[in-house]
């Protein structure tokens, strides 16, 4: 089954490691800390034209959607 993300693109859902709502990227310290590693040490590709709703981690990238991550969550239980 596969993921929509938007801006036309999809992944495998057994590819997503992590979904999180954007704003809790600047919620702690530790957030950050991981925002942070997440940019150096992958490409991230943005979706979202600016205005990010949620990351999404997996095997193969980072990205950032216009899609709420609850939202996400939803259309990954509809997929089974």
């Amino acid at each position: 089954m596969f993921l929509h993300l938007g801006g036309g693109v999809s992944v495998r859902l057994s590819d997503v490691l992590y979904i999180q709502d954007f704003a809790q990227t600047k919620a702690s310290a530790d957030n950050r800390r991981f925002w942070e590693q997440l940019r150096q040490k992958n490409s991230v590709r943005d979706l979202s034209l600016g205005k990010p709703r949620s990351l999404i981690l997996t095997h193969f990238g980072v990205y950032l959607s216009g899609i709420s991550s609850a939202t996400l969550k939803k259309r990954s239980e509809l997929s089974f």
